[in-house]
């Protein structure tokens, strides 16, 4: 680390000596700690010296521990002062570096180039940003191609690095947007996993401690199958931006609504399946409509899905206006006889009782229902339907009996208590960004899981109470 000359040292997962490493290094200088590696040390982040010796001369560096993998990113001309100040940021050349501790890895140390840009909406305000990584591919003459799978997740071009700055916990946008992932990304009648994955990683920009962040991937057309003939009705489409309530939806002129394309291809006549998605949904009471403008098993999950964890900033209620989307995607597939929508969850980290006042965390005004009306699956239920009603029945407690089971969830969250925490990596975090939270005493996940628990016990009445055959 540049700016305090501290070295990071990530321990293998799962290998035996990974407290008492035999490291190899270049020349004839050998390498000693002064102190055992604990687990108790690198929970509270402290630091141990190192010390690199021959027969005439020894170093003594400070070392920091963690359990994480790491990644270290190398990029010019990078967030100068006149980027920041307007808030536009100019996308920079990079070496990517990653090293990832897990045991048995094929290549637990990888070199990279691409590009690196700062991404986000209204974060990029933040001191701490978040990435976009493009990784460049290339071939060789035998036409294997180098495809690297950083950290074990899905190969893509392009990835994001998630600061997490907005919450105390840093675990929502990670935990719901995995949760999504495991537990409903692979449902629907198109066997396309519509859903991505985090994994926290520690990260060095220039040689400088960045902090804890959270690698993922993004949506693109080859992840969606997206057909690229510019004939075709298949398109990612982004809801970016809460333009106008659902219900005021502008046909005439579409782009205007708070999405944009987001797929890569040829544009003919691309608004043509949203305008009639929401010409159904807005004016239609025909149940076989309504049921075959999505795919039902997808529509279910994310009709639950959204509900329970809380997506305030995707679903957004007002007291006095119609209820507005974010914050999502639309996928558009072509099927036998016309197309049907995936839905597609994206920047969940206004979720599980945090709410857009970030003095407020667990308020009760977040922690009820957040009903995503404007889709058929309410629609359906508004009308009544007693087949909706037992397929949203059966589907969430099939899911209460799986991945989203207390012992499952509990689980999960111990997993990320672990990343979060016990790595030393939130100390570091918040050592680094100390205006990132109001509360820099949280130590685990305590408080968030007894939440997050008393959330799903009262999502389970609820489900019952919507589900109830009309007597």
């Amino acid at each position: 680390n540049s700016d305090n000359s501290w070295y990071m040292f990530s321990l293998m997962i799962n290998q035996e000596n990974r407290a008492n490493p035999v490291i190899k290094y270049r020349g004839n200088y050998s390498i000693g700690f002064k102190q055992e590696i604990t687990n108790e040390l690198i929970e509270k982040n402290e630091t141990i010296q190192m010390i690199v010796y021959t027969d005439k001369k020894y170093f003594i560096y400070d070392l920091k521990c963690t359990t994480l993998p790491i990644i270290n990113i190398y990029a010019s001309d990078f967030l100068n002062d006149e980027d920041e100040m307007k808030s536009e940021y100019k996308e920079s050349n990079m070496l990517l570096e990653v090293f990832d501790n897990e045991k048995n890895v094929e290549n637990c140390f990888i070199k990279l180039n691409g590009t690196i840009n700062v991404r986000g909406a209204n974060t990029k305000k933040y001191p701490k940003k978040g990435f976009r990584l493009k990784i460049e591919r290339k071939e060789v003459e035998d036409e294997k191609q180098y495809k690297y799978s950083l950290l074990g997740e899905k190969e893509n071009k392009e990835y994001v690095l998630y600061a997490g700055y907005n919450d105390q916990e840093r675990i929502r946008n990670v935990f719901s947007t995995n949760l999504w992932f495991d537990s409903c990304s692979q449902i629907n009648s198109l066997d396309i996993t519509n859903g991505s994955m985090y994994k926290y990683a520690e990260l060095f920009i220039n040689d400088q401690y960045w902090g804890l962040y959270a690698l993922g991937y993004l949506i693109n057309d080859e992840q969606m199958e997206i057909d690229k003939n510019s004939n075709s009705l298949e398109y990612i489409y982004k809801k970016y931006h809460a333009a106008y309530p659902e219900v005021y939806y502008n046909f005439d002129e579409p782009e205007n609504n708070g999405y944009k394309i987001a797929s890569d291809k040829d544009l003919n006549n691309e608004w043509k399946v949203l305008n009639n998605y929401y010409k159904i949904l807005l004016n239609s009471s025909n149940k076989s409509e309504l049921v075959n403008l999505v795919d039902k098993e997808n529509a279910i999950n994310f009709f639950l899905f959204m509900n329970l964890i809380q997506g305030v900033d995707n679903v957004v209620n007002t007291s006095n206006l119609p209820q507005y989307l974010n914050n999502m995607y639309l996928i558009s597939k072509q099927i036998d006889g016309g197309y049907k929508i995936l839905y597609y969850p994206w920047d969940l980290d206004v979720t599980w009782g945090e709410g857009f006042d970030d003095s407020k965390i667990y308020d009760i005004s977040y922690d009820h229902n957040v009903i995503m009306e404007y889709n058929p699956i309410f629609k359906l239920l508004q009308n009544n339907d007693e087949e909706i009603k037992t397929l949203i029945k059966e589907r969430y407690f099939s899911l209460r009996n799986g991945k989203w089971s207390n012992e499952e969830l509990d689980q999960a969250l111990s997993s990320y208590e672990r990343d979060i925490y016990k790595s030393g990596a939130y100390s570091r975090d918040v050592s680094r960004w100390p205006d990132s939270t109001f509360n820099n005493k949280i130590t685990d996940l305590n408080t968030f899981k007894e939440y997050v628990f008393l959330r799903i016990s009262y999502f389970d009445e609820y489900v019952l109470s919507i589900t109830e055959k009309t007597k």
